[in-house]
């Protein structure tokens, strides 16, 4: 994790730090801690690839080939909500900008996981409001191309998976930001759900 924690520090003075690290070879052993027994170098190995595959394509991309997907998605069922949100993160930033990855994302089942985050309980080492605006938005951005238009596949999705119902709670949260973002992505699901186009 030290080695994430470097990079998000450093990442201002030198832009190439998350490449660098890459090209080190630190994404694969990242991965296979995923697999570990032990909860505290999971928790480590899913910090550290947040961090690693945040706005840096070429790391989310070495942390799918290197089998992350499935072991991300086992970790939104995780006993620890730190961890389930960490790995909705890491989920978002290796799907989001490959069509490919989104497709296999939807096919082994992660949107259940991912709508499950939407009904987030507080926790007191996180911040609930910012826990459901990411929510949505990873949601919203598995959804939907880069014209900003529904995938229907995948909204459609997002609607078996039950999203519907926590969302149409989050618009009534006290916060304008959550109510706004879960009323927007309402207005993207709701017209798959009759069937109907954006």
């Amino acid at each position: 994790t030290w080695v994430a924690m470097v990079a998000q520090d450093t990442q201002e003075a030198n832009p190439r730090v998350k490449d660098d690290i890459r090209h080190a070879g630190a994404i694969a052993p990242a991965v296979g801690f995923l697999r570990s027994s032990e909860e505290d170098r999971v928790q480590n190995a899913v910090v550290a690839l947040s961090i690693l595959t945040a706005d840096c394509v070429g790391n989310a991309r070495a942390a799918h080939k290197a089998g992350a997907l499935p072991l991300l998605i086992k970790q939104l069922d995780a006993a620890t909500a730190p961890l389930r949100v960490a790995a909705g993160a890491v989920l978002r930033n290796i799907t989001v900008d490959c069509p490919e990855y989104r497709k296999e994302f939807v096919k082994l089942g992660g949107m259940n996981g991912m709508v499950r985050l939407l009904s987030m309980q507080a926790h007191p080492a996180l911040t609930l409001t910012d826990v459901q605006l990411d929510a949505v938005f990873n949601i919203q951005d598995i959804i939907e191309d880069t014209s900003g238009r529904a995938i229907a596949e995948y909204a459609q999705a997002a609607l078996r998976a039950g999203a519907a119902e926590p969302l149409r709670q989050l618009v009534n949260s006290d916060d304008d930001e959550v109510s706004d973002a879960a009323e927007r992505l309402l207005a993207v699901l709701v017209p798959q759900q009759r069937g109907g186009k954006r």
